[in-house]
This record gives C-alpha cells, sequence and structure tokens, in this order.
C-alpha cells in the first residue's frame, strides 16, 4: 500500500486501536506537476492533451482515457520509480 506523509500519520494511530497486522510503506510523495498532461502511454506532455475537465486525449500517440484515470497512472508510476530510487524517467 503507497500512501502521502499526511495518511500516513491517521493510519498508525487506528491501527494502534485494531489487532490486524499491517504494513506501510514509507513513500516520499510524488511531483504531480504536469500529471493532468502527460500521457501514461507514450509520457508526451502538452496542454492540449487535455479535451475537457474528465477526458484525455494524447495529441501524439492517440491514446484516450478518463483524465483522472490518466494523472493516477502518471502519480503511480512516479512513486514506483522513487521507490526504487531511479530517475523519473524510469
Amino acid at each position: 500500500m503507497v500512501l502521502s506523509s499526511t495518511i500516513r500519520g491517521s493510519l498508525h494511530s487506528k491501527h494502534r486501536m485494531i489487532s490486524h497486522p499491517m504494513v506501510v510503506v514509507d513513500v516520499p510523495d510524488a511531483d504531480p506537476k504536469n500529471t493532468s498532461r502527460e500521457c501514461s502511454v507514450c509520457g508526451h506532455i502538452n496542454k492540449g492533451n487535455r479535451k475537457n475537465q474528465a477526458e484525455f486525449h494524447c495529441q501524439k500517440c492517440g491514446h484516450n482515457e478518463n483524465a483522472d484515470i490518466n494523472a493516477s497512472k502518471n502519480m503511480s508510476s512516479r512513486g514506483i520509480c522513487q521507490l526504487s530510487r531511479r530517475p523519473l524517467s524510469c
């Protein structure tokens, strides 16, 4: 489970109240810059990739997806790169 530092403290408190084992992975917060404009398939960043608030369409490779899903994939990739201590281009 990958958690932001804000949520981590709350979960530690709740964990003390229950007897179920829980593993929390400490992950530095990923930089969200351009995640809504970046294609999760090819990495192309362009303001025009966002057709509107809800739709993402990559101008380079043609990838179409819900904008929030696309941005969350980019954030997830950035978090994984930080876990493995590789640069963002990993």
